[in-house]
């Protein structure tokens, strides 16, 4: 090898060297897309942001709800989750539609489910002329209409606003499900259900409502609350679920 192509071997050997740490560097400099969860609703009562629309079959309907009572708390625990729900309507779809807007502008509700674009808009239950097939706002206790016997209770110091076109007149109560007692047990169910024989058959009805969570672990992957409508002879007419994760990345 002559000389020159020793001197050239070396340069390139020593410009190599800073080249290689400034590479490793820079790797070391890459930041990942930064993973932010939805907070919301815990502590808080929020409209569900889930639109459950169904078309009244020829029998009666059941309406249920059903809340996962116990999660894992991230250390090797469970933690009750303190579902409740609140302001339960049927109304026409029609109605519903015509009827929906934002929350107040500056209203605690703006915030219910960060990571919107927008504030999850809700039906204005309170506006005159309305045909509310049904309205539930659990002023008292509920046990002559709403099956109790599956761990539903009737909750006096947790309620959703009454009118909420204003979010005010915070008086009367909700309806809770899974009170928290008994042994902790990650496949602990409870739930509540009303029946409903007052439909116009082939009619298209909204069924809404307001929920409360006063734990909710982030990240999760599990369905907090799940509302199915079924016939009196148990043919599925509508389902949904809320409450596995939402992530917001940046």
């Amino acid at each position: 090898m002559s000389r020159s192509s020793v001197t050239l071997f070396a340069v390139l050997l020593v410009l190599a060297g800073f080249a290689l740490p400034r590479a490793a560097a820079a790797q070391d400099d890459v930041i990942p897309p930064k993973e932010m969860v939805r907070k919301f609703p815990e502590r808080q009562f929020c409209v569900l942001p889930v639109s459950i629309s169904f078309t009244a079959p020829v029998e009666a309907v059941i309406v249920t709800f059903t809340a996962i009572e116990w999660v894992d708390d991230g250390f090797s625990g469970l933690r009750w989750t303190q579902q409740l729900i609140d302001n339960v309507t049927v109304a026409p779809t029609s109605q519903v539609a015509a009827n929906t807007s934002p929350p107040p502008v500056g209203s605690s509700e703006e915030l219910c489910y960060i990571g919107d674009s927008e504030p999850t808009p809700y039906f204005r239950f309170n506006e005159p002329g309305l045909d509310l097939r049904l309205l539930e706002r659990f002023d008292a206790d509920p046990a002559a209409s709403w099956l109790m016997s599956d761990g539903a209770y009737f909750a006096t110091d947790r309620t959703a606003a009454r009118d909420v076109g204003t979010l005010l007149d915070l008086t009367g109560g909700s309806l809770g499900l899974g009170d928290g007692t008994g042994t902790p047990s990650a496949s602990a169910t409870a739930s509540t259900s009303i029946t409903l024989d007052n439909l116009e058959v082939g009619v298209g009805y909204d069924l809404c409502a307001w929920w409360y969570a006063g734990f909710v672990r982030f990240p999760h992957d599990t369905d907090y609350l799940t509302v199915t409508i079924t016939t009196l002879g148990g043919v599925p007419v509508a389902r949904r679920s809320w409450g596995s994760l939402k992530l917001d990345r940046r």
